[in-house]
């Protein structure tokens, strides 16, 4: 560079700022003269800031071409050719990368970082970042994307969030979703959807869903208004080492953890079977059948028919049953609404008065069998 084209320069930069005062331009000079705004500083060849008037203020363009369509804009930050090139009135963007927010016409607040993010968006709000992250984004506001061509299918879905790279939707206007993890999302075309985790989505080919999320490695799911953990994986409460699709630990000893607030044991069955839900040995929840057993063989009805044990008359009984209303040792009605039974002694008694009356009808039959 020779000494005149070094003294050119400077001659042109200083009579650049001595047009507007607080603006600084950098560049292979276009401008025709006009007013060029205050707070401004444009660095880059081409048509960097090229449009910038009276009104355009605190800007900022660095690269080839960079904010080169900004007329009125203000507080904006462009950096990287062609950067923001067809913005014209816009105000608090930041675009960083080559091309970023290039058709962006008069928008506000948005952040795009990358190569050709947010490229298309006439919209307000987003947050892109990545390389063609948000690309193909027109309408849609308030959406923050972060990953190589996340969002990478939006046009004018709002309010969704997504971060990883690839990560979806396949749709163009979703809305409310959160995606989280490579390849997420990418068949949903729904709204309220969260996905957490690689290729976490719907099952391809379904219908569009709402209010589905699926968590995990792979994991889908295929209904509305559902949650699905994990892809063929065991569920955890209260315990690292899961060894079943749910495994609940309590915090105290013969606690179950489990709380069903609206089936408790004032409600109604509303099927009829001999089967139920128990725990064995090893806390595992297995189907049962009713089983009644005793510790001990002395508390069954047997000893009814030992030499020692006293058979009430029928006449004692019939006492009984006239003072108490109901027979000896069977509860009352009114015991057993208030405190239940006890199934395996209510059996042992219930077979202990069988037993009385056979050895009765014994009785009976062998006075009706002597001569008279």
């Amino acid at each position: 560079m020779t000494k005149h084209s070094i003294f050119t320069g400077l001659f042109l930069f200083a009579a650049t700022v001595a047009q507007a005062q607080t603006t600084v331009i950098l560049n292979s000079p276009t401008q025709s003269g006009s007013a060029i705004g205050q707070f401004n500083t444009v660095v880059g060849a081409g048509n960097a800031g090229a449009a910038l008037n009276s009104s355009s203020l605190n800007n900022t363009f660095v690269g080839y071409d960079a904010g080169s369509g900004v007329i009125s804009g203000t507080a904006n930050t462009f950096v990287g050719t062609s950067a923001g090139q067809s913005t014209s009135a816009g105000s608090n963007n930041t675009f960083v990368g080559t091309a970023s927010g290039y058709n962006s016409l008069s928008t506000s607040a948005n952040t795009f970082v990358g190569n050709q993010s947010g490229f298309n968006t006439l919209s307000s709000g987003n947050t892109f970042i990545g390389s063609c992250a948000g690309r193909a984004n027109t309408a849609g506001l308030n959406n923050v994307f972060v990953g190589a061509c996340a969002g990478g299918g939006n046009q004018t879905g709002n309010n969704n969030t997504i971060v990883g790279n690839g990560a979806g939707p396949a749709s163009f206007n979703s809305d409310d979703n959160v995606y989280f993890g490579y390849n997420t999302g990418r068949n949903d075309r729904g709204r309220g959807n969260t996905f957490l985790g690689t290729g976490a989505d719907i099952l391809a080919g379904d219908m569009p869903l709402y209010n589905a999320t699926a968590i995990g490695y792979g994991a889908r799911v295929a209904v509305n208004n559902a949650l699905v953990l994990g892809n063929g994986a065991n569920v955890g409460v209260g315990t690292s080492a899961p060894t079943a699709r749910l495994h609940v630990v309590g915090n105290e000893l013969g606690q179950s953890g489990l709380r069903l607030e609206t089936l408790t044991n004032q409600s109604h069955a509303v099927a009829a079977t001999d089967k139920f839900l128990t725990v064995n040995a090893q806390g595992e929840v297995v189907l049962g059948r009713p089983r009644l057993q005793i510790d001990s063989p002395t508390q069954w009805a047997d000893r009814v028919f030992t030499a020692g044990y006293r058979l009430r008359s029928l006449s004692e009984t019939e006492q009984f049953i006239h003072r108490n209303g109901h027979l000896p040792d069977v509860p009352s009605a009114e015991t057993v609404a208030k405190e239940g039974v006890d199934l395996v002694k209510m059996n042992a008694l219930l077979l202990q008065k069988i037993e009385e009356l056979t050895l009765h009808v014994i009785r009976l039959e062998k006075r009706l069998k002597r001569p008279r």
